[in-house]
């Protein structure tokens, strides 16, 4: 089944105690998920994940695209590269004022295996399992949303790269897959890891007139200081697969 869901993170004016902290600037890591500086909607599309050869191994594939719509008012590249430049130049000014807590979720169960997560400025996001484990199949899994966090942080972080150096990309689309085995997550056995075994990241990339060694230096530059992945890929094999538009 092919569910479409799309995210948009739209820019809005740093609250008070952001305004503290980066007098001219919104924190990255402490800004809600409406505050970002970078704004761009997002079209994800997913399906669930289907039995491979090995009935243990789960092979999941998320796709993030990039799209615009007529009319819509996006930000410009000099714009977030100006914002960029900021936070850089005041962090480099201020190194102790990089350091943050990130504001709490909380996670309650609402019914059986349906879960809500909210956050301190009001996020919410659902999550559900699978009816194969007893779940109602109503809203993507935590799994599903650790990978949706991988694809639109790299992607995010690519986007924010090529404007930090004035590129105004043409095509950007992040499809991340990984291997898994549920042995873990239900403790049949315990040499076998509960999260993934490999991830898998594919970049196409475009942008009129820029050389192809630049673009796939965005992406490797990008992926490696990606927040998210850069957790997730610490102890987890992973590869990155770049394709020029």
């Amino acid at each position: 089944m092919l569910n479409t869901q799309t995210l948009c993170c739209v820019a809005k004016r740093p609250l008070a105690s952001h305004r503290q902290k980066y007098p001219r600037v919104i924190p990255l890591h402490d800004c809600s998920f409406a505050q970002c500086i970078f704004a761009k909607p997002f079209s994800i599309f997913w399906e669930f994940p289907k039995r491979v050869a090995d009935a243990t191994v789960l092979s999941r594939e998320l796709t993030l695209r990039q799209f615009n719509k007529t009319g819509e008012t996006f930000m410009s590249v000099e714009h977030i590269q100006n914002s960029v430049n900021d936070v850089i130049a005041y962090l480099t000014e201020n190194p102790k004022d990089a350091l943050s807590t990130s504001p709490p979720v909380t996670a309650v169960m609402e019914k059986d295996l349906r879960c809500r997560a909210t956050g301190t400025d009001g996020q919410s996001v659902v999550t559900d399992m699978p009816t194969a484990v007893g779940g109602g199949g109503s809203a993507p899994s935590p799994g599903w949303l650790a990978r949706a966090a991988i694809a639109t942080c790299d992607a995010t972080r690519i986007a924010l790269r090529a404007a930090e150096l004035g590129i105004a990309l043409d095509t950007l689309e992040v499809v991340m897959d990984s291997v898994d085995d549920d042995r873990g997550l239900f403790g049949i056995d315990h040499t076998v890891r509960a999260g993934s075994l490999s991830i898998r990241t594919r970049v196409t990339i475009g942008a009129a007139g820029v050389d192809q060694k630049i673009l796939r230096d965005i992406v490797d530059y990008a992926v490696k200081h990606s927040p998210v992945a850069d957790s997730c890929r610490a102890d987890t094999p992973s590869t990155v697969e770049i394709t020029i538009a």
